[in-house]
């Protein structure tokens, strides 16, 4: 087998298992600029042709992007054809397609920094490929290693169930083992999947004051470090980025870890601290 039917074949298995229950075909699509793939879109159908959410966790996107790249600078060594995005397929008897697309895109201006035209054009971010600054790379690492220690220390990502309760400001976890646990929380904002949107919770009046503490202290520090993109209230933005914010967060305040839940179709994004077991 070839390194490159090794890689698609990594990208199908990363595709099956995140693709929602009653799928026919599920897919995960990106643009590839730079050393880095973004504006990932992903989703799936049922056997009426109906659209079903899918999601990925960090590391599965992590994956990905890594796999993505891959792809790129494989093709183009053995073809010397540069490629810009990929759309990967699988379907529920678990025949895997690939469609490559060749077509520079007009967002791309290799010669300027893309942060930069990102913020002056503010694309969709399904036009936008993902290149992180130092200190995000710093918060998406930190954020992957503590996702993965929480996961051996007391099983995050295996749970059965969750809940939130805003009012009290906890995230509580149950398991199939009957275990139960629950932290405190913050809130860093919530994302729009529709519009690809990110609404600082600063600015959320529905987030209790309580719980902006975090997303305050990260507007201050954008604002004393020039990152003037994070002092807006409402960005368009690529998930991968919200992690790397989410990780660089909840490092600098001295929490744990960070969780993502869904909450009526939008994306809430928390920082956790002081999970413990509950007694029954």
């Amino acid at each position: 087998m070839s390194k490159l039917d090794q890689i698609y074949e990594a990208l199908a298995s990363i595709i099956y298992r995140n693709a929602p229950n009653g799928f026919v075909e599920a897919f995960v699509s990106a643009d590839i600029g730079g050393e880095s793939a973004g504006g990932f879109q992903m989703g799936a159908e049922d056997g009426a042709g109906r659209s079903l959410e899918m999601d990925l966790s960090i590391q599965d996107l992590l994956e990905l992007q890594s796999y993505f790249v891959q792809v790129r600078d494989e093709l183009l060594r053995e073809t010397g054809d540069r490629l810009w995005s990929i759309r990967a397929a699988v379907t529920d008897g678990g025949r895997f397609s690939i469609r490559h697309g060749y077509e520079m895109p007009e967002w791309y201006v290799e010669e300027e920094d893309p942060l930069v035209a990102w913020g002056e054009n503010n694309p969709s971010p399904a036009h936008t490929t993902v290149h992180l600054r130092e200190w995000e790379m710093q918060g998406l690492s930190w954020l992957q290693q503590r996702t993965a220690e929480d996961g051996e220390a007391w099983g995050l990502g295996s749970e059965k169930n969750w809940t939130l309760d805003l009012s009290a400001g906890r995230l509580n976890f149950s398991f199939a083992d009957g275990r139960n646990m629950s932290g405190q929380i913050q809130v860093l904002g919530t994302f729009n999947k529709k519009d690809g949107s990110f609404l600082w919770a600063w600015d959320n009046p529905s987030i209790p004051n309580a719980l902006r503490l975090s997303a305050m202290a990260i507007r201050d520090w954008a604002e004393a470090n020039g990152e003037q993109e994070l002092t807006h209230s409402k960005i368009r933005v690529d998930e991968t980025r919200i992690w790397a914010w989410l990780g660089f967060s909840a490092r600098e305040s001295g929490a744990d870890g960070g969780y993502r839940v869904n909450s009526n179709g939008m994306d809430i994004y928390l920082i956790y601290r002081g999970i413990t077991a509950l007694r029954t």
